[in-house]
């Protein structure tokens, strides 16, 4: 039998130790990708909950026809029918998406098709 260095069993313990490490971070990733995969902002569930506490719901034929049946029942008052007319019709969304101040500059000569196109003015 071939004696071993002792610089080959250091290289040896060395390897065996990346080994159980990339072991190890392939486990944590894949805890925290099923974790992350729970939170689903596919299926969000019924307005006013969160999505994040919506992802464990069921997505089957029988889930999605009872998540119909409930929005079809949301629409017997008159403000519900309202406010989805107005969604369809004038694509009106119900509370503001947010808004972004900005500054346009335009060029000297290019201020009068502007105007003209912005306020009909000629």
């Amino acid at each position: 039998m071939a004696t071993v260095s002792r610089r080959d069993r250091l290289t040896d313990l060395a390897a065996l130790v990346l080994i159980l490490a990339g072991i190890a971070l392939y486990l944590d990733g894949t805890a925290r990708l099923r974790a992350i995969s729970a939170y689903s902002y596919q299926h969000p569930g019924p307005r006013g909950q969160s999505a994040l506490t919506a992802a464990d719901q069921g997505t089957g034929p029988l889930d999605i026809l009872d998540s119909v049946l409930a929005s079809i029942s949301g629409q017997t008052s008159p403000e519900n029918q309202q406010e989805l007319f107005r969604l369809i019709q004038y694509r009106d969304l119900p509370s503001p998406n947010g808004q972004y101040g900005f500054k346009v500059y335009i060029r000297n000569d290019l201020l009068p098709l502007f105007n003209s196109i912005r306020y009909g003015s000629e």
